[in-house]
């Protein structure tokens, strides 16, 4: 004799349980991977915004401090009059 239909079904029932588990938790962690990922590419965008935004900061501090300089050059020795 085999085994009952019942056994069977059950069986079979099991088994697509289990794999409804497994692609779940698959998906699951792709989830999480993709997230990770998005994450870390906005902390490296912002790192860079930051640091270009301090490049920035330091080309407008040698531009006013070259003017400045400058200024205080021509106060000096200020140019001959014609």
């Amino acid at each position: 004799m085999g085994r009952s239909r019942r056994v069977k079904r059950k069986k079979k029932k099991k088994k697509e349980k289990e794999k409804h588990k497994k692609k779940k938790k698959k998906k699951k962690k792709k989830k999480k991977k993709k997230k990770k990922r998005r994450e870390t590419k906005r902390k490296r965008k912002r790192e860079k915004e930051k640091e270009e935004e301090k490049e920035e900061e330091e080309e407008k501090e040698e531009e006013e401090k070259e003017k400045k300089e400058k200024k205080a050059r021509s106060s000096l020795n200020p140019p001959p009059p014609p």
